[in-house]
């Protein structure tokens, strides 16, 4: 399976506000560094990042070969978009999406043709499938856990005051990895 971000989030679930507040600082001589480091730290969290899941809302892709039931890995769900398949002539045609549906909930949710459709015919190829859906908490940071934005401005105050690499085999800050264990999907490491 390959999974591939289709859209990012259009905002980011920590605003500059938030950083400035959390930083306490009031001018603009660091507003370069902290946006670099609150980008950074969000894609350190974000999606394929330490969080294991994305924030806000987000289009994802995942292409399958010859499925009968797909895992949804990119969770929270929140809607299919689009089936699309390789035919047998290799060319990428578009499935009509009202014969799919989404079931279980949570972190746990499939994508399976309806009663009485089936999966189109596909190529024998790694790729068949693409299985485009969006994913997150929602569209707006107040949607985040709070334990996560806390989690993404705690690694924004460790870059901030360190700066400077971590030496290797270190971690991220312990309160972070606490935080975000809270809402992980998947072992990291």
């Amino acid at each position: 399976m390959l999974l591939t971000l289709e859209t990012a989030p259009a905002k980011l679930p920590v605003s500059m506000a938030d950083v400035r507040q959390q930083l306490r600082i009031d001018g603009d001589d660091e507003t370069a560094a902290m946006d670099r480091y609150l980008r950074v730290a969000v894609a350190a969290v974000d999606g394929r990042g330490a969080l294991g899941r994305p924030m806000i809302t987000q289009s994802w892709a995942q292409w399958v070969y010859n499925p009968t039931e797909v895992r949804v890995q990119m969770v929270p769900f929140q809607s299919l978009t689009s089936v699309e398949y390789y035919d047998s002539d290799g060319v990428l045609q578009t499935d009509t999406l009202s014969n799919y549906e989404a079931v279980g909930a949570g972190d746990r949710v499939w994508i399976r043709p309806k009663d009485g459709f089936e999966w189109p015919d596909q190529e024998d190829r790694p790729d068949a499938v693409k299985i485009t859906y969006q994913a997150g908490y929602g569209d707006d940071p107040e949607n985040v856990p709070e334990h996560v934005r806390q989690a993404i401005l705690l690694l924004v105050t460790h870059m901030f005051e360190e700066r400077m690499p971590v030496g290797k085999g270190m971690e991220m800050p312990w309160m972070v990895n606490d935080l975000l264990n809270m809402e992980r999907v998947t072992w990291y490491a």
